[in-house]
């Protein structure tokens, strides 16, 4: 099979393979961007395997009038840059030591070497830089029935990086087919080395749920992970019951992963998951919407057309029950809405007594369905 991607014939790509493969030496890309290529999905990241070291990768870039950064050269990656274009390199390598987070590698000459040290079959899939497959573990006939499983051992697998746990979840729910299901030695293997989540950084698990949240149907994989006690283990109190129910309310709405993790349930995961300032205020005003329980025009009044929007499905998956049929009108009406009372009206009124007074007559206006004037609310002080 062969690949006639654009992707590889842009110029900055061919430069640099032709610059890895100089003096005799292999270079092949992998993971992501040969899986995306087979299955027509957009390319994000390239990343490049070779048998050329470390420090060979630099002096050949180098040779080449490329430039390069040792973001992972303790790992064996070397990152490349070609005008603007980023190329991850990294040696072919073999774990010779893991403790759950880290492995220490040592150098391989073999490509078999470097697939078996990979996580899943799919992502063990290696292209030429002439578009042809190279495919030392069959990873193909597993992208082909869109099967995700790992490499040979799976608890083998899973204990040289306890993140593969949530990878496993995440890369079915993007790429396993539904009717499928999910493999279940990588589930049964999973389950059984829960503990070691405990060992990874927050960071990180964040990232991961993050994704799964993102995919267009984490039904199934929300599922078996509740199942299985990894969900509780990273978000205690949590059950994935409403998120079927959210996922078909979501038609014809833009997929927002915090409304997903409202819908969950459980304790604030603000430090579980290392959520973003900015997060985290969508979390907690979406929160605070759904305690106030208005309209949806009224809400996006107050925090906008996001947090109205999430509020208003969240609300409709948690009751199981459709959202309003105007919902986006609704949500137009209200954010495009301005109090018609400002702090200048109120002469006279200073500091509290100012600010709770505009408080009560927006109170009202919003009570009113924004129906009242200014000169209504003026008359009610």
């Amino acid at each position: 099979m062969k690949i006639n991607d654009e992707w590889l014939k842009n110029s900055d790509t061919i430069l640099v393979m032709n610059a890895l493969k100089s003096k005799g030496n292999q270079a092949f890309f992998v993971g992501g961007c040969v899986r995306n290529s087979l299955l027509c999905k957009p390319i994000t990241d390239i990343d490049i395997a070779t048998n050329a070291h470390p420090n060979e990768v630099i002096a050949l870039a180098k040779k080449a009038g490329l430039k390069s950064i040792p973001t992972g050269i303790d790992h064996g990656t070397i990152t490349i840059v070609s005008n603007g274009s980023i190329y991850e390199v990294t040696s072919f390598r073999k774990d010779i030591k893991t403790d759950g987070r880290h492995a220490t590698v040592a150098y391989s000459n073999e490509i078999e070497d470097d697939a078996k040290r990979r996580d899943f079959t799919l992502n063990a899939i290696y292209m030429t830089s002439g578009g042809s497959i190279v495919d030392p573990l069959n990873g193909m006939q597993d992208l082909k029935k869109r099967r995700v499983r790992f490499i040979q051992d799976p608890n083998k697998r899973i204990t040289e990086d306890y993140l593969r746990i949530l990878r496993f979840f995440r890369f079915t729910a993007e790429y396993g087919d539904p009717e499928l299901g999910i493999d279940p030695d990588g589930l049964s293997a999973c389950a059984a080395n829960i503990d070691g989540i405990t060992l990874l950084a927050k960071e990180r698990i964040g990232t991961e749920i993050r994704k799964i949240l993102k995919t267009h149907n984490p039904s199934l994989v929300l599922a078996a992970m509740d199942k299985a006690g990894i969900l509780s283990n990273i978000l205690p109190g949590t059950t994935h019951k409403n998120i079927p129910i959210l996922v078909h309310f979501e038609n014809g709405n833009t997929i927002n992963w915090i409304t997903r993790l409202i819908v969950l349930g459980g304790a604030d995961p603000t430090n579980a998951l290392r959520l973003s300032n900015k997060e985290r205020r969508e979390y907690k005003n979406t929160l605070k919407a759904i305690r106030m329980g208005n309209k949806p025009s009224e809400i996006a009044f107050e925090f906008g057309e996001i947090i109205a929007n999430s509020y208003a499905l969240a609300i409709a998956a948690l009751t199981e029950s459709s959202p309003p049929r105007d919902l986006k009108k609704q949500i137009s009406i209200g954010s495009s809405l301005e109090f018609p009372i400002r702090a200048r009206d109120l002469n006279g009124l200073h500091g509290k007594q100012l600010g709770d007074t505009l408080k009560k007559l927006k109170s009202i206006w919003i009570k009113s369905d924004f129906t009242l004037t200014k000169k209504d609310l003026m008359e009610k002080i």
